[in-house]
C-alpha cells in the first residue's frame, strides 16, 4: 500500500497577515486577519490541514457510501427507501463518532 497523502485542495493563503482559502476552481475566500505574518503563516498551515483532512474524510465517506448502497440493492433493499436507511445508519454511527473526542 502508498503512501497516504492529503488532496491538494483547498489551498490556504497568505497576504501580509490575511488569511485567504482557495478552491479548486480558484474561488476565494477570505478567512480572517491575524496580528502578525508569522502567526499568520503558523495559522494558515493548521487550517490547510484541517480543511485538508476534512475533504479527504468527504472523498473516503463518499466512496464507502456508494459501496453501501451497491451492496443494499444487491441484498434487495428498495431503492426507494435508500437514503433514509443510510441516514439512520449514519445517525447510529454519529454517536459513536462524538465518542472519539473524549
Amino acid at each position: 500500500m502508498g503512501l497516504l497523502e492529503l488532496p491538494i485542495y483547498p489551498r490556504v493563503e497568505v497576504r501580509g497577515t490575511a488569511i485567504f482559502v482557495v478552491d479548486e476552481e480558484g474561488r476565494e475566500i477570505f478567512w480572517g486577519e491575524e496580528e502578525n505574518e508569522l502567526i499568520a503563516k503558523i495559522v494558515a498551515e493548521k487550517i490547510q490541514t484541517e480543511l485538508r483532512a476534512i475533504n479527504y474524510v468527504k472523498h473516503k465517506l463518499t466512496i464507502a457510501v456508494n459501496s453501501l448502497m451497491d451492496d443494499l440493492i444487491e441484498l434487495g433493499v428498495s431503492t426507494e427507501h435508500l437514503d433514509d436507511i443510510i441516514f439512520e445508519g449514519y445517525s447510529n454511527l454519529k454517536k459513536i463518532l462524538l465518542k472519539l473526542g473524549r
